[in-house]
């Protein structure tokens, strides 16, 4: 069911055409803006709307990897403006690169999804967009923020729109020591080299030639220099990472009458640096089309395709090999009645001109209940989803595997959600339970032995298909937003959550003793909410958060890293002087100093605040 998960937050957003998720109506989704959270990258953002688990390297600005549904940071597709932008080396991306400056919409589907939105979409799909702004004349924002341990920020904006043309250029800088206090045997200690520096660029055109042929351009630079965080017994630790990612797309809409289409190319490259020296980067072209048919506002089709040629440069690559990886869809929704809404399709993706998997998907949604005041919805969704081989899985030297197989998951989803909406009160409650079996799960494994020319045998590690992995789950919510009309206040109570089961189903030696294990470092429990309190130009909020152990390693038989839960408040005026905006806001984070890690040994800031001041004329 496509939901909104907090309906204070959440601006509505139109579905049109050419949006993946419009063919998936038995799916889960969550849409929200980046500037309704005060927070300072998308890892904050999305544990501040969803039970999502991040294993974080230590202090926020460290590496950031997502974990949804168990599915682990490979298994969760991230796009951006209609492009993937995982790695192609590592398969994943650090989510604490992505500022909330950089983009303005943030849409998650969850689940197994790979037959509309690609390679990687096991456990969901994140997909970032910017969005069009066409408020004719100037539009200027600035905002700056300081808070604990030297954290410092600020960005700009300039906009500008006629009828037909609209521009924006957004400039930011995000910086922090990260030089808190932890504690190791009972004694105190500062945190070093844990800091960072980010800066970025975004620039967003768009044109309207007429009301059938729209045109846009988006370009987006990221540089984040960050200090490798030891672990706590560590106090010499200086490594070094930097990261440069430089995006751009340039995409067609067009529509003629009931046909509508998009053409999309772009280029991207990402670039990694370790400690000055080590240099690994992957050039991307990349092209798309896609062509769409409103037969009537009970039937509609669609049918695309796209192409990536990925040029690495990797010192361990014996050849530094190029690689093309294209994919073929077509996705259909029809109302056969009123309250009945079907989807189905089907992808094939390839890497060389061979067919790697095949991606179906059947989604469905009925309104068993729909009036003005109740509804009752129940959905279901069953798909096939598949995981490409990264880069370094495929050629890797030595150790590289170029007869790996697509990793491929089975899923089934099904929901039930009910909302009540009155004059004062807006409740809404959801259950939903999935189920994801993977096969061919790729594991790289020791055992890997090369004779060198000089004689000597080389050990070495090496990625195999050997894994089997079930996830089964149940994810529920429930939100009251209540509004004392008389006195202008009103009140959301948010309360998320999700249970996980991620276990390995098979042995890989006889000295594994993994088998029915739950995987490391996935909950079993995570729970979140939200309880605000909204009167005139005030906000108030509170945001609990509360994660499970986590095993360390498969076999579950060393100490678990302990549960923990943090208390989050926060507090923002809105003001107006003249023509200009502008809005005030302090959180304060972790506000009873739990001490609790995300990452074996590695230490995360207790009590810390974060105050922005923004101010705008739009």
């Amino acid at each position: 069911m496509q939901s909104q998960v907090d309906t204070v937050h959440l601006d509505e957003v139109l579905v049109a055409a050419n949006e993946p998720s419009r063919y998936i109506p038995g799916g889960k989704q969550l849409k929200f803006r980046s500037d309704t959270v005060s927070l300072q990258n998308l890892a904050q953002a999305l544990q501040s709307q969803m039970p999502v688990y991040f294993v974080q390297y230590g202090a926020p600005g460290q590496l950031s990897s997502i974990n949804l549904r168990g599915m682990g940071a490979a298994r969760t597709s991230l796009r951006w403006n209609g492009m993937e932008i995982n790695s192609f080396t590592l398969g994943q991306t650090d989510y604490s690169f992505i500022s909330a400056e950089s983009v303005d919409l943030i849409k998650v589907q969850f689940g197994g999804v790979g037959a509309m939105y690609g390679n990687g979409a096991l456990g969901g799909t994140i997909d970032i967009s910017s969005q069009p702004n066409h408020s004719p004349g100037h539009r200027i924002g600035f905002s700056n923020s300081i808070g604990s341990f030297g954290l410092w920020g600020a960005s700009l904006e300039y906009g500008y729109s006629t009828k037909k043309f609209s521009t924006r250029t957004r400039v930011f800088r995000r910086q922090s020591q990260n030089d808190f206090k932890y504690q190791l045997d009972e004694t105190d200690h500062r945190q070093s080299n844990a800091g960072f520096r980010h800066y970025g660029l975004v620039q967003d055109i768009y044109y309207r030639a007429n009301d059938r042929n729209h045109f846009s351009l988006h370009f987006w630079h990221n540089d984040y220099q960050r200090e490798v965080q030891p672990n706590k017994s560590d106090f010499n630790g200086d490594d070094q990472l930097e990261n440069r990612n430089t995006r751009i797309a340039l995409s067609w809409k067009w529509n003629r009458g009931k046909w509508f289409g998009k053409v999309q190319t772009g280029y991207s490259r990402d670039l990694q640096l370790y400690n000055l020296v080590d240099e690994i980067s992957v050039d991307r072209w990349f092209g798309s089309f896609e062509t769409e048919w409103e037969r009537s506002d009970k039937l509609a089709l669609i049918i695309g395709g796209n192409l990536n040629y990925l040029i690495p440069m990797v010192n361990a690559y014996q050849d530094n090999n190029s690689e093309v990886r294209s994919d073929l869809y077509a996705g259909s929704i029809w109302k056969p009645l009123p309250r009945l809404t079907i989807g189905f399709s089907v992808r094939t993706p390839m890497a060389n001109g061979d067919v790697k998997s095949f991606s179906p998907l059947l989604s469905a949604e009925y309104n068993l209940i729909h009036t003005p005041e109740n509804q009752l919805v129940v959905d279901f969704q069953a798909s096939h989803s598949y995981r490409l081989p990264t880069l370094n899985d495929l050629y890797w030297n030595p150790g590289g595997n170029p007869d790996l197989s697509a990793e491929s998951s089975r899923n089934v989803e099904a929901g039930i959600s009910y909302q009540l909406k009155r004059s004062s009160i807006n409740w809404k409650t959801e259950l939903r339970g999935f189920r994801h079996h993977v096969d061919d799960w790729i594991l790289w494994v020791p055992g890997g032995r090369e004779e060198t020319p000089e004689g000597e045998i080389l050990s070495f590690w090496y990625p195999d298909n050997i894994r089997q992995v079930v996830a089964t789950g149940l994810e529920y919510q429930q939100s009251v937003q209540y509004s004392f009309q008389k006195v202008g206040l009103k009140t959301v109570l948010d309360i998320r959550g999700v249970y996980n089961q991620a276990v390995n189903q098979n042995a890989i030696s006889p000295v594994d003793r993994s088998e029915g294990k739950q995987l490391p470092y996935t909950p079993l429990h995570i729970v979140n909410g939200n309880w605000g309190w909204h009167y005139e130009s005030w906000s108030l909020s509170l945001g609990p958060q509360y994660i499970s152990k986590r095993y360390l390693e498969t076999n579950n038989e060393l100490p678990p890293l302990p549960d923990y839960m943090l208390w989050n408040f926060g507090i923002s005026k809105l003001g107006k002087i003249g023509s200009w905006n502008w809005q005030l806001q302090f959180q304060l984070n972790n506000a009873f100093s739990e001490s609790y890690e995300t990452f074996e040994n590695r230490a995360m800031p207790g009590r810390n605040y974060q105050v922005k001041l923004s101010i705008n004329n739009f």
